[in-house]
């Protein structure tokens, strides 16, 4: 999997330079794209924004819930807040897991998307408790490049 979502990356980062005025409309939104390596499956993208120490060690907790979002622009203000918080760079990592797993998580209830509760116009997606051990067996997560926020 590690593979596919280098080329999908590649695919969204291309064109992408970090200032708003170069992200074109559809580059914003990982899920709009459908890899499928084999010729059997697509995958949802998935962006958890934090600094980017943490990015390049990340890894799901046990029985945590796991906020993150298919926004740029969402990914990039959660990362912001904890830079805030918790000083460091901005980052994030990106979760790909196959369309089917995010569908069967969706149905048990432990995936969901809502808007962002002090910025509803926003939406943000939450891992709940149980789809983050799916997530062990199911998913490629990668930190984006350094710097990918930064002007």
């Amino acid at each position: 999997m590690g593979r596919v979502l280098g080329a999908v990356l590649s695919l969204v980062l291309a064109g992408c330079a970090s200032s708003d005025e170069n992200i074109r409309p559809e580059e914003l939104r990982f899920g709009a794209y459908e890899v499928d390596p084999d010729g059997s499956q697509p995958f949802e993208f998935f962006i958890h924004g934090t600094t980017h120490a943490k990015a390049v060690e990340f890894e799901p907790k046990k029985g945590a819930r796991l906020f993150t979002t298919t926004d740029i622009h969402v990914a990039r203000l959660f990362s912001q807040r904890t830079v805030g918080r918790e000083g460091g760079r901005v980052g994030a990592a990106v979760i790909a897991i196959p369309r089917e797993i995010a569908v069967q998580l969706r149905e048990r209830g432990v995936l969901k998307t809502q808007p962002v509760p002090d910025m509803p116009q926003m939406l943000e997606t939450i891992f709940e408790p149980g789809a983050v051990e799916v997530l062990k067996d199911h998913a490629a997560i990668r930190p984006l490049p350094e710097g990918f926020f930064e002007p």
